[in-house]
């Protein structure tokens, strides 16, 4: 573009932009409008039109605005009866502009409007079809309005509206916006992330050198505090793999070897600024486009120098720019603001920030439309851009598609009887449930902007514990409504940085209603005492709290609490509550001291604020799937007395009774906090929620103010993996207080993909579920309680299914045992290769994906205590597949201990050199198997994981605890050096050995169990009552005491031991099956 027409378009933004413009549009609409009213057909409203409009258009803005006339297009009706194909013409064509004109008399009630509207859209669609895009259709008569837009093939729709200058000025935007970029995803990646030549990687490269470089102590505060919040995982040995991806994905950022923890960080940390950098300066064009006349500030931030573009920077990161405008909470100092300090500020960075800007100034402020623009996550790409994958993942960042977002918010405001609902996104991420109900609200029927504006700011509220995604959602929130904020408007963005599983307490002191919470810092704990009244009003509770800052930069702690006192109801100033405001005022002025604020006041505010949002009517959101086991240390501390007192726990720990996953306490948390009593709580979470143990306390919900219940499932196991490259099975959970009896059962859903349609990345950037739901094939059943002594669900096709699982569900009289943990593989697993002497010739098991690299050995060994090892692959239906692998087990008959190495020695020389050979990756132990084995069995370092009395007999009836469910029995096996061995079972292989009183099962017992395991109804049961990845080691099925006086538990026995014969002759076992089923349904 040369340099006129650099100045041409500078000059069409600043008439367009013009208040004066404005004005005179107003004057041209009424004149349309005075025209249109005395209009006797179309042809006169489309002159009065053309006559006002065209000629200002090209003459004041120098457009040549020669619209296609008349064009002929095909449309495509679809009625009940099918497709049908119809010719049209297209009243006025300017590019990706229409507009279809009516006569008054033609567009004067709902059947009128509904049908020109649905004239536009036929023309939209088409356009769409011919040259997938952006188009935006206008329908008017000259004295009323719609806006309809067609983005490559979501639709929306504005209401109906009067014909104002408001609209010419919308033409006219539209006009000048087709030579600019739109502020689209795809461009931001495209412009920051292209691989060529990537402005986001020069940025972070600069960042990364000031860090690593020439860091201050201020910065190096700010560091440290956000290093303390992340807390990377780096030793723990279950995620070995992803630490190791990680680790090498931030060297490729950095271009060098990272030898320490704390240079990894410094790498994450140079990449979420550059991101925040660069979306913080988005949020300043669109607000320099907001405030009419302001945008020439943008565009000249150009040609700043480096010292005013930093105090502009500083200003921008304090959110003083902000303020002044009236808008609240939306940029207000974060761990990402230290790059523009004097002290830290640098050439280097401001050249490449300069490079940001110089991009964005070709954007306009919002895509092509503001009214009735399809709303979306801006950032959610351009994050996935800039941060590598590998980290992303490791973090446990895995975005919702809008769609899944749409159909669970579509389906939640259903069940609710609000219309008008309010909702709160809990774990809000970077805004894809908040754009998705922004979305929802703008299509709501408004009598103003101002009001549209009020509704939305009041319907729509999110928190998330991560200051980076909280930054996220802020701006996309604000960009979003950016078209509804008017000149002198005050708003507070509503999304919050706060932890939703751990909400400041509610106390009493003194009669005086107080939030009592505590924030850790490194110089020490903020220990915070207010009265509810401090915080009752959130936005003077906000402004307050601004002011404050400045008190603490002046080291005023008189002014600090003579600002919180004047935050409390004067009724609440007791004694004790002014000594903890004192208190607080002196910590905030002696973390100043240490140069270690700037930060805590704006996030004490958060924080504090999360108490006091209200209630909702609708709670909705995808949580972090985060197991207890995975959770750092500390905030695992923090949050354990919460869900003790919340009875969230199993409270079995031998069968994960503290292994609840952190989505649980949320939504426990979420709800006693935020909820209405006739509200909708609903989540994305893991299927398993609903089958396993671990939830048996969660499943009750109960909170203080009374229990929640299920009300409906959608099961999205088999729907292609939404959250691809995750895999891990989830639901969506919809609970409120109506109370159910789960017995009957609930609504229940499947959500599976058809074969042979797109995958579902193909949808990724959808915002709507309608243009997705064709690919699903949505199967209705019922989930419902069949277990007289648990809250665990199971599936089923219909309520007649449901009954009879109630049937056979139950207590087993027999327990299952875990197969041993032989830990690493590549060392317990050995393949037989043939007879030396009285010895054997093995080879190590090789695992290709195992992050033991145990290389390939021949070992030759005694074979005492070697044994055939069951996996949980070997295991089918009465059956037991040929045996691949042997292991040793230096374990004498009965004991929990292995030989010590002495004993072992003796009894077998070259088992004992093996072991000691190997001994530095045998002392790899997890704590976890550590735990298990426990202190007083753990004597040597080749101790086991899971042996115990139950690892001995002669009978075992063994079944798989996933994927398949099936039962064998099994005894001694033949070896291939002559000995008949007792099997030993790997984990996912369980075996009954036992029973009550500890003794041993006989052969006849043995197949009576496996009878009841294998019976038709028993296997449909257990896979309809769990997730197929882990089934319970106490199969909840009736399983009673083996009485061999009793005729049908002998003929069941029978049963096993032919259907075992069967199958080694490789013949069919139906009919026995049949037999097994009936007797199994008597019992």
């Amino acid at each position: 573009m040369s340099a006129l027409d650099n100045l041409k378009k500078k000059k069409q933004e600043f008439i367009i932009n013009d208040k004066e413009f404005l004005h005179s549009l107003n004057d041209l609409a009424k004149k349309i409008n005075k025209a249109s009213d005395k209009a006797k057909n179309e042809a006169e409203v489309v002159s009065a039109f053309d006559v006002n409009f065209v000629p200002f258009v090209k003459d004041l803005l120098d457009i040549d605005f020669t619209p296609n006339k008349e064009e002929s297009i095909d449309t495509v009706k679809y009625q009940s009866e099918g497709r049908k194909n119809k010719k049209g013409r297209i009243d006025s064509r300017f590019g990706s502009v229409i507009i279809e004109f009516k006569h008054k008399s033609k567009f004067k009630n709902k059947v009128d409007i509904d049908s020109a509207t649905e004239q536009t859209l036929g023309y939209l669609h088409a356009l769409n079809r011919d040259e997938p895009g952006q188009y935006v259709g206008i329908v008017t008569d000259g004295l009323n309005r719609k806006i309809l837009m067609n983005n490559q093939g979501e639709v929306t729709i504005s209401s109906l509206e009067k014909f104002n200058g408001d609209i010419l000025q919308k033409i006219c935007s539209l006009f000048f916006l087709m030579e600019k970029k739109a502020l689209s995803p795809e461009n931001l990646v495209y412009d920051f992330c292209n691989p060529e030549d990537s402005i986001s990687n020069s940025l972070i490269s600069s960042l990364l050198n000031t860090i690593e470089n020439s860091i201050t102590g201020k910065t190096q505060m700010l560091f440290n505090e956000w290093k303390e919040l992340f807390k990377l995982a780096h030793d723990d040995k279950s995620k070995q793999t992803a630490i190791i991806e990680r680790k090498k994905s931030l060297e490729s950022v950095c271009a060098h070897p990272l030898n320490t923890n704390d240079e990894e960080y410094k790498v994450l940390y140079a990449l979420q600024t550059s991101y925040a950098i660069i979306i913080k300066i988005i949020a300043f064009k669109v607000i320099s486009k907001v405030y009419r006349g302001e945008n020439k500030k943008f565009s000249s931030l150009i040609n700043y120098d480096s010292e005013a573009s930093r105090l502009h920077l500083s200003d921008l990161e304090d959110g003083a720019i902000f303020r002044d405008y009236g808008i609240g909470n939306l940029l207000e100092g974060d761990f990402f603001s230290w790059y523009c300090a004097s002290e830290q500020w640098n050439d280097g960075v401001f050249e490449q920030v300069k490079k940001v800007i110089n991009v964005l100034t070709e954007y306009e402020d919002r895509d092509l439309f503001n009214e009735g623009c399809q709303v979306n996550d801006l950032f959610k790409d351009l994050y996935m851009g800039i941060i590598p994958d590998k980290v992303r993942h490791s973090l446990g960042e895995f975005y919702t598609p809008p769609w899944l977002a749409d159909n669970l918010i579509t389906e939640a405001s259903k069940l609710s009887n609000t219309v008008n609902w309010t909702s709160l996104d809990p774990c809000c991420g970077s805004g894809t449930f908040i754009t998705t109900l922004i979305n929802k609200v703008l299509e709501r029927q408004h009598p103003s902007k101002e009001e549209k504006l009020k509704d939305v700011l009041s319907s729509v509220q999110g928190l998330d514990l991560n200051p980076l995604a909280v930054l996220s959602a802020r701006i996309n929130y604000f960009i979003n409504i950016s078209h509804l904020i008017e000149e002198g408007d005050e708003i507070e963005i509503p999304i919050y940085l706060g932890d939703s599983s751990y909400v400041p307490e509610k106390i009493s002191i003194g009669n005086i209603d107080c939030l009592k919470y505590e924030i850790n810092t490194l110089r020490g704990s903020l220990k915070i005492l207010l009265p509810l009244s401090a915080v009752k009003d959130p936005i003077r509770f906000s402004k307050t709290m601004t002011t404050i800052e400045q008190h603490i930069k002046n080291l005023d702690s008189k002014e600090i609490y003579d600002s919180l006192c004047g935050l409390c109801s004067s009724d609440d100033l007791s004694k004790e509550i002014k000594t903890s405001l004192q208190e607080l005022s002196e910590q905030f002025v002696d973390l100043e001291k240490q140069d270690w604020n700037g930060i805590w006041a704006r996030i004490v505010t958060n924080f504090l604020t999360t108490a006091n949002l209200g209630k909702f009517d609708l709670i909705v959101g995808n949580p972090p799937w985060i197991d207890w086991k995975n959770l750092p240390a500390g905030y695992r501390d923090r949050v354990k007395k919460l869900c003790v007192d919340r009875h969230l726990f199993s409270g079995d720990n031998m069968v994960g009774g503290i292994n609840l996953n952190i989505c649980a306490l949320i939504s426990n948390v979420a709800a006693d906090n935020w909820l209405k009593d006739d509200g909708i709580l609903s989540f994305l979470m893991p299927q398993n929620i609903v089958f396993q143990q671990t939830y048996e306390g969660f499943r009750n919900f109960e909170t203080t103010n009374g229990r929640l219940y299920l009300q409906q499932l959608f099961d999205w196991a088999k729907s292609g993996h939404p959250f691809k490259p995750v895999q891990m099975k989830f639901s969506t959970y919809f609970f409120s207080k109506k109370a159910i009896n789960y017995k009957k059962g609930i609504p229940l859903y499947h959500y599976n993909k058809k074969p042979k349609t797109p995958s579902l990345e193909h949808y990724k950037t959808t915002s709507s579920y309608s243009v997705v739901e064709p690919v699903f094939n949505i199967v209705k059943g019922v989930a419902g309680n069949v277990h007289k002594n648990n809250t665990a669900f199971s599936y089923a096709e219909n309520t007649s299914k449901l009954k009879g699982f109630s049937k056979i569900s139950g207590v087993s009289y027999y327990d299952g045992r875990e197969g041993v943990e032989f830990f690493p593989q590549e060392l317990f697993l050995w393949k037989f290769i043939k007879n030396v002497g009285k010895k054997a010739e093995f080879e190590n098991y090789q695992g290709n994906k195992s992050k033991y690299k145990v290389p390939l050995q021949s070992i030759i060994s005694e074979t005492k205590f070697l044994h055939p090892l069951i996996k949980g692959i070997n295991i089918e239906p009465f059956s037991i597949k040929e045996i691949e692998y042997y292991s040793p087990f230096p374990y004498e008959f009965g004991s929990r201990k292995p030989l010590v190495i002495s004993e072992l020695t003796k009894e077998s020389p070259l088992l004992a050199k093996y072991f000691t050979k190997n001994k530095s990756v045998l002392e790899q132990q997890t704590d976890y198997n550590d735990r298990i084995i426990g202190k007083n069995n753990l004597s040597e370092f080749y101790a086991l994981a899971r042996v115990g009395v139950y690892s001995y007999g002669e009978y075992f009836v063994c079944f798989r605890d996933n994927t398949k469910w099936q039962a064998a029995v099994v005894s001694n096996i033949e070896t291939p050096w002559g000995e008949s061995k007792r099997p030993v079972f790997q984990n996912h292989a369980v075996s009954i050995s036992q029973r009550e009183d500890g003794s041993y099962i006989t052969e006849s017992e043995a197949h009576f169990i496996c009878s009841i395991i294998n019976a038709p109804i028993v296997k449909e049961y257990m896979e309809k009552s769990s997730d197929s990845r882990s089934f319970k080691i106490r199969p909840p099925i009736n399983i009673p005491v083996y009485n061999d006086s009793n005729p049908n538990h002998k003929q069941l026995s029978k049963l096993s031991i032919r259907c075992h014969q069967l199958r080694q002759k490789g013949d069919s076992i139906d009919n026995e099956l049949n037999d097994i089923d009936a007797l199994v349904r008597a019992l």
